[in-house]
């Protein structure tokens, strides 16, 4: 959803430079990072970049364009506010979250409609394209040094409002939140490390690379305005690139999003020149081997081959591919499970589903949740003294997780070649073991080396998952 507001923002933008619809489109650019801050605080970003271009456009354009940066700006302010008293209760409105959605966001989005505002009934005085810039490079200056006041934390980041767990060790296990340099595995005493990392490249960041190029040149051969929405383009498409590459992966679905646009005006384009310098070859088969060369050949047909030769990075047994539609049958059974509410003891991927489909409580959550850290004692410790008292401390009955552990309760170094060993796992498939005589509990677990404090619970049908009952935490 936040992708589709970021791009929804910068098709807006395009508009009001252009100056088609502009006030419809500032309304309804404001309505959308609005709603979007209420989602979360992706959207923050976005909005930041869009109000700066916004900026930059209407101080060089001034007129029309500088009028509906004004009426985004007021419409941001009055929208954010009130969301309010719709998103939060009484009790948040003295809130200066940055996490999430709260007071902050609505100041925020005042001093930016603030600095707009200034900039578009000041800049009307002066004609100097220079002077508008330097006026609203002043206003935004003073916005953010104000902002920082009011919000100290807003140095930190948007994850500043997290526990520590959650914003440290978690966020450095979760393969969403990795950058795209920490997924290339380079290591310059193996050559064979540079194939995965060339196929990760090939695959996801050759077309952002050409994209930005495009979006590069076609503004070089534009002008005005059009040049304006072109820079435009390549601002979010670079900084979505350099996002994902620097700092969290998952932002590469706001890339992928930008990216669209300049590929399809990079494809036309060589399309229209090919077609009128090789007249005598039908265009046809010329468009289709344009296509091939520039789009799935580098990016998906060639990465596919090479995978084939070189796996995946270890471990190489799938991931847990069943739905939890056969453990939910198994805890709601009235007769059994079912029959009272127990406190599950899970990794965190699967709580929220687990609320949703059965009456049981968990432990562990998506984001920041205060069972995190204690789901992560329980599961990492290779003592089973400190798994026992997280258990106690919950109440926790019951214990569910996935026949292969993720990587968060392992250990970023657990598959190190340096201690690990292939191993048939008894379905055919291999598993990288790990040597180290100190296993975390959930490794243990999965290994059927279950402590006499926990016990299997069958799962009518077979299923991916692994159920077992806590019968003791006491510490004796």
């Amino acid at each position: 959803m936040q992708a589709i507001i970021a791009a929804f923002g910068l098709l807006s933008l395009g508009r009001i430079i252009m100056g088609d619809k502009g006030v419809l489109f500032a309304t309804l650019s404001a309505l959308a990072f609005g709603c979007g801050f209420w989602i979360g605080a992706e959207a923050l970003p976005w909005a930041i970049l869009f109000i700066a271009c916004l900026g930059v456009a209407a101080a060089w354009q001034s007129g029309n364009v500088a009028r509906n940066a004004a009426l985004f700006g007021l419409c941001l302010s009055l929208f954010t506010a009130a969301l309010i008293p719709v998103a939060l209760p009484a009790s948040e409105f003295s809130s200066r979250a940055l996490s999430w959605f709260s007071p902050a966001y609505a100041i925020f989005a005042a001093l930016a409609g603030g600095v707009l505002i200034i900039g578009w009934a000041l800049g009307r005085l002066t004609p100097n394209k220079i002077l508008r810039l330097a006026l609203y490079a002043a206003c935004g200056s003073v916005a953010m040094l104000i902002f920082f006041i009011l919000i100290p934390s807003a140095t930190q980041g948007i994850f500043t409002d997290y526990d520590r767990f959650d914003a440290t060790t978690a966020l450095d296990n979760i393969g969403e939140a990795v950058p795209l340099t920490k997924m290339m595995h380079i290591n310059r005493y193996m050559p064979a490390s540079f194939v995965p990392a060339l196929l990760v490249f090939s695959r996801l960041l050759v077309l952002p690379i050409v994209a930005l190029g495009a979006c590069w040149f076609a503004a070089r051969k534009a002008r005005g305005a059009v040049r304006l929405v072109w820079l435009s383009h390549g601002v979010f498409l670079g900084a979505a690139t350099a996002l994902a590459i620097f700092w969290q992966n998952c932002v590469g679905v706001f890339m992928e999003i930008f990216m669209l646009v300049p590929l399809l005006w990079l494809l036309s384009a060589c399309w229209d020149r090919l077609s009128r310098t090789m007249v005598d070859t039908p265009p046809f088969w010329i468009e289709i081997c344009a296509f091939l060369l520039l789009l799935p050949l580098p990016t998906y047909l060639l990465p596919i081959e090479f995978n084939k030769i070189y796996p995946t990075p270890p471990p190489f047994a799938p991931p847990c591919t069943s739905n939890l539609d056969t453990i939910t049958q198994t805890l709601n059974d009235p007769s059994g499970l079912g029959a009272q509410t127990h406190t599950i003891m899970n990794v965190s991927d699967v709580g929220p589903e687990l609320l949703l489909q059965t009456h049981h409580n968990v432990v562990a959550g998506n984001f920041d949740v205060p069972g995190n850290a204690d789901a992560f004692t329980f599961f990492n410790s290779a003592d089973d003294t400190p798994a026992r008292k997280a258990a106690q401390k919950w109440n926790a009955d019951l214990v569910l997780i996935c026949h292969i552990a993720p990587e968060l309760y392992l250990g970023k170094d657990y598959y190190q070649l340096g201690h690990a060993r292939l191993q048939p796992d008894g379905k055919g498939m291999l598993r990288m073991i790990n040597t180290d005589p100190q296993q975390p509990l959930i490794e243990r677990l999965i290994r059927a080396q279950i402590p006499d404090w926990l016990k299997p619970v069958e799962i009518p049908g077979g299923s991916d998952y692994l159920l077992f009952e806590v019968t003791n935490t006491g510490q004796n």
